[in-house]
């Protein structure tokens, strides 16, 4: 497959630049075999860091589908680490390097969270700290108000 797309493309196509980054571990730890490669695009197995082989099937227009989860539950259809993968394969790039802020990695981090989750650490967040507390009470008694 003569790739139309560059590394930027696939950047853009990862649910979070996380993802990019496993993608590069995997290719680099050689989990990524590419089973077919036709004018249509590719059809590869991935194996996951837990055992797991998924079948990923990336076109030339980098529209693409795989197996796991993460992939299923992706409401915008964005890439996971195993597409990530296979693209940068396609690609032949190994070398991938990803910046984003202090703040960025703790949306990442948050959004990655249950609504359970969250809850209780903010609960202990509020225990520990009475400018959280005092902040919670804050928003708390305005959103009531409204």
């Amino acid at each position: 497959m003569t790739p139309g797309f560059k590394l930027s493309d696939i950047e853009s196509r990862c649910k979070d630049p996380r993802e990019l980054l496993r993608g590069r571990d995997l290719v680099k730890g050689k989990y990524v075999v590419i089973d077919v490669d036709d004018h249509t695009g590719v059809s590869a197995s991935v194996r996951s860091s837990g055992k797991e082989q998924y079948v990923v099937l990336l076109k030339h227009d980098l529209a693409g589908e795989c197996a796991c989860v993460s992939f299923a539950l992706s409401k915008e259809r964005k890439f996971c680490k195993h597409l990530a993968a296979v693209a940068l394969m396609v690609l032949d790039v190994t070398t991938v390097t990803v910046t984003y802020s202090a703040d960025d990695e703790i949306q990442l981090l948050v959004n990655g969270l249950s609504p359970q989750q969250c809850a209780d650490l903010l609960i202990e967040a509020a225990v520990m700290s009475p400018d959280v507390r005092r902040r919670l009470t804050e928003g708390a008694w305005v959103s009531a108000s409204l």
